[in-house]
């Protein structure tokens, strides 16, 4: 099913503007986190992944630039908003009450409207990226980083992403 899912959505064209797929390659449904996890997706998710680097390379994955710190770099990832579908987030009316948290393990966190990250509102994506100008991202970085390419400060681009949680609003 979610391979069919990552292959459907690449075979119907659903690449935003400014962005390019790099890799077409299904993606495997994990399970129990251990030592080779570096990204957790919890919550109010009808399937929580805990996903290692192998996992992550498995997915489709995207080019944008992004300016940090005064800096224009290269990210390539995987798009955050197609990897909260696999999690298979909620739907219809809950989708404009629901709100995304993205941590680092050093406590940082930064909160996104679900609606933000679905193709369904905006032509934008949210990357989490694994490389930076070609190369893997530099420990302090990595090996994970959000990458919200449109902003200007960069605030909401968090090194060392590790945990994904969704909750829907009362």
């Amino acid at each position: 099913m979610i391979t069919r899912l990552l292959i459907a959505s690449a075979v119907a064209g659903l690449f935003l503007p400014g962005q390019t797929v790099v890799e077409q390659v299904a993606a495997t449904p994990v399970g129990r986190p251990d030592t080779s996890t570096v990204l957790q997706v919890k919550g109010h998710v009808a399937i929580g992944l805990s996903l290692s680097l192998e996992d992550l390379a498995g997915m489709p994955h995207y080019e944008a630039e992004a300016t940090i710190h005064g800096r224009t770099v290269a990210y390539r990832g995987i798009s955050l908003g197609e990897l909260l579908e696999l999690a298979e987030v909620p739907e219809g009316g809950d989708l404009l009450r629901t709100i995304v948290f993205a941590r680092a393990p050093d406590g940082y966190e930064v909160v996104f409207a679900l609606a933000e990250l679905s193709g369904d509102f905006n032509d934008r994506t949210v990357l989490i990226a694994d490389r930076r100008d070609g190369e893997p991202l530099p420990p302090e970085e990595g090996p994970l980083r959000l990458v919200v390419p449109w902003e200007k400060r960069g605030a909401r681009s968090v090194r060392q992403v590790s945990e994904i949680e969704v909750r829907v609003l009362p």
